[in-house]
Parts: C-alpha cells; structure tokens; sequence
C-alpha cells in the first residue's frame, strides 16, 4: 500500500485505488477465540469492508489497571515492561493477521492503546512506555509484521499535547519504521474532536491523517475533513472513529442516555466524509469492537447486544453499499463541491447538510440528500451536452432511473423519491 501520486488515496500494489472502509475491532486479540475471530472477519469482508481495527495492546480495567488476556490465557507483555512481548499471546496475533490478509483485508494495527504512553483528561494511566522501550518495541512488532498487509496506526485514542508524550510517540514510529524498513504506511489515531494534523501534519513518518468525531450527533464532521482536505503538504485523510451503531448519544453516563445512534445517523458521518475529500471511513460498534457476550455483570461499555447479532445491524450492511457506490462512481475523481458551484441551494449546516463531489473531468457528480428535502443543482458545471440522473438507496444500495436534463437547464430543483421508511438518498448525476 502506498499514497496515490496526487496525495488523496491510497493505493494497492497493483496501483489500483484502494477504498478504506474499516471496522474498529479493538479487542480482536482479546476476547474472540481462533474460530470466533475468522467468523467476525468472513463477516465484515462479506459485507464489503477493506480493513479491520484492532490494538495489540489493549486498554486496561479502569479500577485495578488490571491487563485483559486473550482468549486462551496469554498476557501481551511479561511484568508489563514494553521489552519482554509474550511470545504466546503474539502467537495468536500472527495467526488472525495472517488469517485476514489471506481473504483480502488489510489490518489497520494499533500498537498500543494510548493509556500506555500518556493519560486522557479523567485520570493517569498506567504509563509504562518511554522514548527508550517504545523505540524497543516500535522494532520489534515492525520487524514481526513486515511482511503483512499492514498499515500502522499509533495514538490509540489520545493527543500528543506534551513534548515528552509527543517524543514517545516519535521514537515508537521510528522504531516501527527501523523494524519494518518503511515499507508499510503510518498515521496517528487522536480524540475526539481532533484530527492529527493538528499536532503531526508536517511529521514525516505521518503518511496520512487520521481524525476522531466519536458518538456525537450531527457533527460538523465534512468540517474537520474539509480542513485536513486543503492542508499543505497534501495528504489523504479519513475518519478513524465515527457515530458507533446502537450507541447512545451519552454513552459515558451511568447508565448511558439519550438517542441511540441510528444507522441513518451512522450514513450520515459516512457520506459526509467521503464526500467532502475523505480517502474513506471507519464504521463501528460497541458491542461489536467489544465481542460483548450479555451477561448479569454491569455493563461497562454501553452495550447490551450479543456482539454475533450486532455484527448484522443495518448500519454494518449499509457500509458495503457505500463502497459499491464509491467504485462505480470512482471516488478517486471526486472533489468535494466547497464553493457550492454544484449545489447551489438547499444545503443547511448541521443535520440537513448536502455534502457533494464532482469528477475532476466533470462528467459525474454525488450528492447525498441526508433528509426529504429540495435540493437546486446548477447543471451548467458538467462538461455535456446533457446529464442524466439517478437515485442511490444507500440503505439498499440499488439505484432508481431518474430523468435527463440539457446543461442550459441551468438551476434543477431535486427532492428525493421518499418511497423508503428513512429519507436520505444519493442524487447521481453523469454526462451521457
């Protein structure tokens, strides 16, 4: 994998472009057995996602600092000291990464949760890395996965606001680049509402930015993305953790309250990003990221499904239906319509927001319509005589014939057809 010559995407090893839908699976290596870990990744390559999320070392039990094991018993690191990995438990991490790689998933790796190298705003972590052993252990797990279809993400879910964290940070990326001879791509996993540019966008070893919006509601999310998008140097972006499905709006409370997070609000941050210059998105789940198994224990993550039957709430299906448009409609030519030169009225701020992107050769365009409501396309932008539509069900990912239109029409007021129960759809425009 290597960034495009343009500095927008990525692509693979045939220089084909690559779409990044992702899946967070933080506890991958955790709670799963061998068996139950190639049943979640089958899943998620079926419904079309491109690269799984997990971390190496995970977070800890917030009441005793107490180290999760895996499935079978193995601890990552003996007497929790960066220098001594536990062979047993990597084990186990070869084999799921090898096991995703060989049905065409790429593995977006977390080294470390971040509560390991510097604390998040409620409270000290158990802080066991510093410049020496995260250098140490940059090369070791750089050199162990090499050779895999990996692509690094260290942060884990905190910003290198201090010198001293910032220079940890460093020296685990330049032990991971030592280790693997920079042969895989690296980016940096912050808080929510944060993207890495705002700390690392300069830093060489960055080869992409990697931004965090969380479980909040109508997030100016293309915002921070638009951001990143006209930064110089160029470099792609995405979200590395959006709207997470069946969530509540105010998952931290005990107990959690507020909206759960739809699947409509999970193709809003979606369409959102990609359509305002994402390289492509991060789906995810609570209960599916944290393999919950119900049980009479409090819950402690905000999750109450059986991780095997979240994997199949409709927001995980409607991922796949997003990357079928994405391709037909490469995204790779799409730039994000930030003067409104294509949508000329109709797009509100906030919840009503229409994000849309047009070819670089005008000759298609994508706009999402996230709520019934009329939008004005201006159709002299294309380059054609005449522009045909269509209508995209990003909840079934089918497309309805629409009507064709002279590009003298100048401004076309559009609603959506509204003969689905949830009202957002994708208008597609092409030059015929």
């Amino acid at each position: 994998m290597k960034v495009s010559d343009n500095g927008r995407y990525l692509v693979d090893g045939n220089n084909k472009p690559f779409f990044y839908l992702a899946d967070t699976a933080w506890k991958l290596f955790y709670e799963p057995s061998r068996k139950e870990a190639l049943e979640y990744l089958m899943n998620r390559k079926e419904k079309g996602f491109t690269v799984i999320m997990p971390c190496v070392l995970g977070e800890c039990k917030k009441d005793t600092n107490e180290r999760f094991c895996n499935y079978y018993g193995h601890e990552p690191l003996k007497n929790m000291d960066p220098k001594q990995p536990n062979e047993a438990f990597f084990e186990n991490v070869d084999y799921i990464i090898d096991k995703a790689n060989k049905i065409g998933l790429c593995i977006a790796l977390l080294p470390t949760w971040g509560e390991f190298v510097g604390p998040l705003l409620w409270g000290k972590g158990p802080e066991i890395f510093d410049v020496e052993n995260a250098r140490i252990y940059g090369e070791f797990i750089g050199r162990r996965y090499k050779n895999s279809n990996i692509i690094w993400v260290i942060g884990g879910d905190r910003n290198p606001k201090e010198e001293k964290h910032l220079e940890i940070w460093r020296a685990m990326a330049k032990g991971i680049k030592a280790g693997d001879g920079e042969k895989n791509l690296m980016t940096f996993h912050p808080t929510a509402v944060h993207s890495s540019s705002q700390w690392l966008h300069e830093e060489p070893w960055l080869d992409f930015n990697m931004m965090q919006t969380g479980t909040r509601f109508d997030l100016d999310n293309y915002n921070l993305i638009l951001k990143d998008y006209n930064k110089v140097p160029i470099k792609p972006t995405l979200e590395g953790e959006a709207r997470y499905e069946h969530s509540h709006e105010f998952f931290y409370r005990k107990p959690p309250t507020g909206r759960h997070v739809t699947a409509h609000q999970v193709r809003k941050a979606a369409y959102n990003a990609v359509l305002s210059g994402a390289m492509g998105h991060t789906y995810g789940c609570r209960d599916v990221w944290s393999y919950n198994v119900p049980s009479d224990e409090v819950p402690t993550r905000d999750v109450c499904l059986h991780w095997k039957k979240a994997m199949d709430l409709p927001g995980a299906f409607n991922m796949g239906h997003l990357k079928k448009l994405m391709l037909d409609y490469p995204f790779c030519k799409l730039v994000p319509d930030q003067e409104k030169v294509l949508v000329v009225h109709g797009s509100e701020e906030g919840t009503c927001y229409i994000p849309a992107a047009i070819s670089v050769d005008k000759d298609f365009a994508l706009v999402y319509i996230p709520e019934n409501q009329p939008v004005y396309i201006n159709m002299s932008v294309f380059k054609g005589e005449y522009i045909c539509t269509l209508w995209y069900n990003p909840r079934k990912g089918v497309y309805i014939p629409g009507k064709c239109f002279s590009s003298t029409s100048s401004f076309v007021e559009f609603t959506p057809p509204g003969d689905d129960i949830e009202p957002d759809y994708v208008l597609v425009l092409k030059v015929k």
